[in-house]
């Protein structure tokens, strides 16, 4: 997993200067909605997969321009500001706030897909820990659609913790005695409320094998 180190200003001055510096850039990143440009040599040590792009005699290589259709232009561009960087913005006037879940989830996909190692396991962990009663759906869906197996099971580690520790999920018109009391406990309240797409019924299932079936689900088994 990733740690934090420190870095020397002046070392990362450099690094900024060199994000910034767009007459220097060689390779040109095409998404969905935009365009952004990046140093070649820098992409090549980062991942193996771009490596092998930039050494094989392919288009890519030859054109300097990779297309990247399943990413927005801001998604990459915000891979690329981590891999230069190792932060949220190059920007030292902007405040660095916490990026989107949809944004770290993003950038694990790239990361995945391209062996950014290092950058992998550094958005599984910020991911994790966004995990609650709110997002486990939406990071077990993006989880199973990505095939990111550390994020099923980083939902799957919080599904198993007692009790849950983020009172704020609880809904204020429901008494607080009927509040599930793990999280165990409300997946299978959720699974029973039923209206989940199969894959993801499927694989809450396979975690917890003997939490409650819907009524619908029952009648059906009779």
């Amino acid at each position: 997993m990733s740690s934090t180190v420190p870095v020397n200003t002046v070392v990362l001055q450099v690094w900024e200067a060199l994000y910034a510096d767009e007459t220097s850039k060689d390779l040109t990143f095409v998404g969905s909605n935009g365009s952004v440009k990046c140093h070649s040599c820098l992409l090549g040590v980062t991942s193996e997969v771009f490596k092998q792009m930039m050494l094989a005699p392919m288009k890519e290589s030859q054109a300097k321009i990779i297309e990247l259709k399943n990413y927005s232009k801001e998604s990459l561009a915000f891979v690329l500001c981590l891999v230069y960087t190792g932060q949220w913005t190059a920007s030292p006037v902007e405040e660095a706030e916490e990026p989107s879940l949809e944004m770290l989830i993003s950038t694990c996909a790239f990361a995945k897909t391209y062996q950014l190692n290092s950058l992998c396991s550094w958005m599984i962990s910020k991911i994790s820990a966004r995990i609650d009663r709110h997002t486990f759906l939406e990071v077990l869906t993006r989880a199973i659609e990505h095939d990111i197996e550390a994020l099923r099971l980083a939902v799957a580690m919080w599904a198993s913790k007692v009790p849950d520790q983020h009172p704020h999920t609880y809904r204020r018109d429901v008494p607080k005695k009927k509040h599930p009391k793990t999280n165990r406990e409300y997946v299978s309240r959720r699974l029973a409320k039923g209206g989940l797409a199969p894959e993801i019924e499927f694989e809450l299932r396979a975690m917890f094998p003997d939490a409650s079936l819907s009524e619908s689900k029952k009648r059906k088994l009779l």
